[in-house]
């Protein structure tokens, strides 16, 4: 098992930057009917690459994001959770959000 470096843990969790080698298993979690139940629709596949990049970016421009996240256990990545500033047009924004995005069996 390769050592993975994270950016910060939790007791069961590892919290790290997006790699290329997540776009796979992170557009099978976002094609996951029930897990974007409560989204307007299930995302492609260059849907998630380009959110992987606006994520990656988003790291740089603020110092946060939703990290890749994965069960320190055994290294599994499970999808997303952290921070993220939104700014689109609402009552509440702008705003830093908590958010997470994972496989059902997380």
């Amino acid at each position: 098992m390769n050592k993975v470096e994270y950016i910060f843990k939790s007791q069961r969790l590892g919290f790290r930057q997006w790699r290329r080698e997540d776009l796979d298993e992170f557009t099978m979690l976002n094609s996951d009917q029930a897990v974007m139940k409560h989204f307007p629709n299930t995302l492609t596949k260059k849907k998630v690459e380009d959110f992987i990049d606006a994520l990656s970016n988003h790291f740089d421009k603020n110092g946060y994001t939703y990290f890749a996240t994965e069960i320190l256990e055994n290294n599994e990545f499970i999808g997303m959770i952290g921070l993220a500033f939104q700014d689109y047009k609402s009552t509440f924004t702008p705003a830093i959000d908590i958010g997470w995005r994972l496989k059902r069996n997380a």
